[in-house]
């Protein structure tokens, strides 16, 4: 098994738009949790990729609840470039 180094890489403008909303403790744990789920989904770079669908969808649910509607897109924006970033590196692997 190994670590999949830059599937958990695609993750970091995620946490770095969602840290960008400067949210309350409470409300930031939500995104955070979401966040490490779909990291630990995705760190050994076998993964269902419905899981992290859903995971995807959970944050940005979430942030229905916890952001002002201005902000949504760049969330979506984020959570969209992850994806295709994941799609890529599960490309890649399955190629080598």
């Amino acid at each position: 098994m190994i670590y999949s180094k830059a599937g958990v890489n695609a993750l970091d403008k995620v946490r770095e738009v969602t840290a960008s909303f400067g949210l309350p403790l409470i409300k930031a744990r939500k995104f955070n949790g979401i966040s490490n789920a779909t990291e630990m989904q995705i760190e050994d770079g076998e993964y269902p990729a419905d899981a992290v669908k859903a995971l995807d969808q959970a944050l940005l649910a979430s942030a229905r609840w916890c952001i002002s509607e201005t902000e949504h897109p760049k969330l979506e924006n984020a959570v969209v470039e992850f994806e295709r970033k994941l799609e890529r590196t599960r490309q890649r692997r399955l190629k080598g």
